[in-house]
């Protein structure tokens, strides 16, 4: 009595009148008889199966997948290379000592020779956050160490001299 159409819904087939109770079994065959026929005239509803679902997604959002991954991967690779720079940068404490080295004169004009490193010196003393080891206490490292007064400061030297509790403030 009730028909399934196929993606619309449900149809109800038969007939509704009033009838005797004679008439309502002859009906009930009749349209039974009409439900049996219709059936047949309908199409078979075909389900997917494992063998027909499509496996991958088309081309395209499989493209916007591997952006969106990579995308993540440079977000999260720039996140742990800030976390690693912060965490170990080196920062001066109060007790630090910064020596001031020789600064390399390339304008070949010899009244810089001696002014920038004293503008160089006077500039970086008047800041309260850096401990400028003083020309005198130097030289006298130096003289301790068995080094001329006119011997060029390198980095490995400034680290001796710093390293030595003489050159502390």
């Amino acid at each position: 009595m009730i028909v399934t159409i196929a993606r619309k819904g449900y149809q109800f087939t038969a007939r509704v009148t009033v009838a005797e109770t004679a008439e309502i079994a002859k009906h009930a065959t009749l349209q039974a008889a009409a439900t049996e026929t219709s059936k047949a005239d309908t199409l078979p509803v075909e389900f997917p199966t494992k063998d027909k679902i499509p496996k991958s997604p088309p081309p395209r959002l499989r493209l916007r997948r591997w952006f969106e991954a990579a995308a993540l991967l440079a977000v999260v690779a720039a996140a742990l290379w800030l976390y690693s720079s912060y965490r170990y940068r080196v920062t001066l404490s109060v007790t630090d000592t910064i020596v001031l080295a020789d600064v390399d004169n390339r304008t070949s004009d010899p009244v810089f020779d001696g002014a920038l490193n004293t503008a160089l010196r006077y500039e970086m003393e008047q800041t309260p956050y850096l401990n400028v080891l003083g020309l005198d206490k130097a030289y006298g490292t130096m003289g301790q160490m068995k080094l001329a007064s006119s011997t060029k400061i390198t980095p490995e030297i400034a680290r001796q001299i710093c390293g030595r509790p003489t050159a502390r403030w």
